[in-house]
């Protein structure tokens, strides 16, 4: 017995695209658009110290992925992103900040000094 054959094809296809869609908003897939229900954050801390040379690793989350990271002065500091991994480098002496923003524009502020 085909027990696709007593369901019409339209909802066969709604329903496979909504068991998709949950099956990948539950693995975090992060797709653009899918408010997380928990505020931006990021796991660096509220202020960040590092000496020229430094790198250091920290994760994005929260808000609705997907994350971009900048940095307010690329000569004292370069940030990379890699999934929900961003990696700040210290390159000279001074005061920046790194921003890590949410695809709908949220934003979590992270002030750095570079000795």
């Amino acid at each position: 017995m085909n027990r696709n054959a007593s369901i019409p094809a339209r909802w066969r296809s709604a329903l496979l695209g909504m068991t998709m869609a949950a099956l990948v908003a539950g693995c975090g897939g992060g797709d653009v658009g899918m408010n997380t229900g928990v505020a931006l954050y990021t796991t660096a801390p509220a202020g960040l110290t590092m000496t020229v040379g430094e790198s250091a690793t920290f994760t994005a989350g929260g808000g609705t992925p997907r994350y971009t990271v900048t940095t307010s002065d690329a000569s004292i500091a370069t940030v990379t992103m890699s999934g929900v991994d961003f990696t700040i480098k210290a390159k000279a002496a001074g005061l920046g900040s790194i921003v890590v923003n949410d695809a709908v524009g949220a934003s979590f502020t992270v002030p750095l000094t570079v000795k």
